[in-house]
């Protein structure tokens, strides 16, 4: 019998979080904006880190972005100090070209516009929500239920 390297299981590893990512539509719609979720060692290996209340806000950035065609790959979309975090690079087109400064801006102030709506959300379902602290100096942005949820 043959055994498995250390690397061939995290390689195996690897491979079934990348497929479990690509089946949720979430991904999936917006493949040309998440391929870095292909690339091991990226920051988007592991998909976008944040709760489920802020997906909604990041999947409608991406219905935006799709139809402004400015050639945008996301480098990372995560939570830090309370607040959402998004990383992204350009890339060309659909029609090979490189985006407009036009494009540029516009990207900007959709990333900048869905940033303050985050700020206003509760990351964990979605509801109105505001920057609260924990007793050990964690930030994080949640509604009243879910603060109370977590001992805030």
């Amino acid at each position: 019998m043959t055994e498995i390297s250390t690397s061939e299981k995290l390689q195996a590893k690897r491979d079934e979080r990348t497929r479990k990512l690509w089946e949720d539509p979430f991904y999936a719609d917006f493949p040309h904006l998440y391929r870095e979720i292909n690339i091991p060692n990226s920051c988007m290996a592991y998909g976008c880190t944040i709760g489920d209340g802020w997906k909604p806000l990041i999947y409608d950035l991406c219905t935006q972005l799709v139809q402004l065609d400015a050639g945008v790959v996301f480098d990372q979309i995560k939570e830090k100090f309370g607040g959402l975090r998004v990383y992204y690079s350009f890339d060309k087109t659909s029609t090979g070209q490189k985006p407009t400064d036009s494009q540029v801006e516009q990207v900007k102030t959709l990333v900048e516009e869905t940033i303050g709506k985050a700020d206003a959300t509760c990351e964990t379902c979605g509801a109105a929500g505001t920057l609260r602290e924990t007793k050990r100096g964690w930030l994080f942005n949640s509604c009243d239920s879910c603060a109370e949820k977590k001992g805030v």
